[in-house]
């Protein structure tokens, strides 16, 4: 079943609550950067191996960010790349000292 097909399927439905508001937003371009400090070039590779040619600019920017050693908050959606923005700087530190360690918290459940 397609997009289409799935909403006037949820929409005829009485079991449910009444939709009261239903938009497409169309897609738009997105805006690539590179970080300030340029990326190793195994990264670029490993990166390259996976599809993926350049950074999108929230990507770049949270880069920069961790990088000067501050904290972030990253909203965007779904499949827009934010687990990059993290694990290319681990990435990078792993690659420069081998005995380097990184530690990964994730909640279990999120806040509803």
């Amino acid at each position: 079943m397609d997009m289409d097909g799935f909403i006037k399927e949820i929409k005829e439905r009485k079991d449910l609550r009444e939709i009261v508001h239903h938009e497409v937003i169309p897609g738009r371009e997105g805006i690539f950067a590179e970080p300030a400090r340029a990326l190793r070039s195994e990264i670029k590779e490993a990166l390259s191996s996976l599809g993926i040619s350049g950074l999108y600019s929230h990507q770049a920017q949270g880069i920069d960010l961790l990088c000067e050693g501050k904290n972030l908050v990253v909203m965007t959606p779904t499949a827009s790349g934010k687990s990059l923005i993290y694990n290319i700087p681990v990435a990078e530190a792993l690659l420069e000292d081998p005995e380097a360690h990184a530690l990964y918290l994730f909640p279990l459940k999120g806040l509803e």
